[in-house]
């Protein structure tokens, strides 16, 4: 009888070879205790791929737009006529925020894209702030009003960056073989500063970037 269990066990292994191990000696099998350690998950070779294959891509620029905008304004300061000269302060309080960011519909790097936006834009040398970087609101500044005539006014200080806002698709397959989709997404970057002084009852041209303030603050002004 011990001989036909042994026979009984050696054909259960040969039947069962592909998916267990087996101990001929006692009849037990047991499942396998690990898996190739060179097995790739699907996730983890795609997003390697997708990283090599955008390293160095095509950028196809969409709508780019470049424009001033208001990001901070002061408060009125009323200034009085006939001196020589009045020394004001105004402080700031923020308007919009302006964040340097890019969205994409997958990996890709962000330097890379901000460098091909400076090289679309063709700035003469000015560079864009990178990733993450806030366009800076000023907490007060002082001004001297000289030699002023007629009423009272009242003034306001507007500051701005020039908001750049673009939407590209980047070509992926740039080398033998590439198969890579296209990754679409759009970029928002800023540069400079700009900043002026309004005279309330001095209504600038519709055209002009900081008539979005004048309209704001000085709606309230009295005269």
């Amino acid at each position: 009888m011990k001989a036909n269990r042994m026979a009984w066990a050696g054909l259960v292994c040969l039947l069962a070879a592909a998916a267990v191990s087996c101990d001929t000696r006692s009849g037990a099998s047991s499942a396998p205790s690990g898996t190739p350690s060179s097995a790739a998950s699907p996730s983890s070779s795609a997003s390697s791929s997708l990283s090599s294959s955008c390293a160095k891509g095509t950028f196809h620029w969409g709508k780019v737009s470049d424009s001033p905008k208001t990001t901070a304004v002061s408060q009125l300061v009323r200034v009085k006529a006939g001196k020589d000269s009045v020394k004001v302060t105004f402080r700031f309080a923020r308007v919009r925020s302006v964040v340097a960011h890019v969205e994409a519909s997958g990996e890709v790097s962000d330097k890379m894209v901000f460098r091909a936006l400076e090289k679309r834009l063709d700035l003469d040398g000015v560079l864009l702030w990178h990733n993450g970087k806030a366009a800076p609101v000023p907490g007060k500044e002082e001004a001297t009003f000289l030699g002023l005539e007629g009423k009272p006014r009242q003034f306001l200080e507007v500051h701005g960056v020039h908001v750049v806002e673009a939407s590209f698709a980047l070509d992926c397959a740039t080398g033998p073989g590439a198969s890579a989709a296209p990754l679409y997404g759009s970029v928002t970057a800023w540069y400079g500063s700009d900043e002026t002084s309004l005279a309330c009852g001095r209504k600038p041209a519709k055209k002009r970037w900081f008539r979005e303030a004048y309209d704001m603050v000085c709606a309230g002004a009295r005269s």
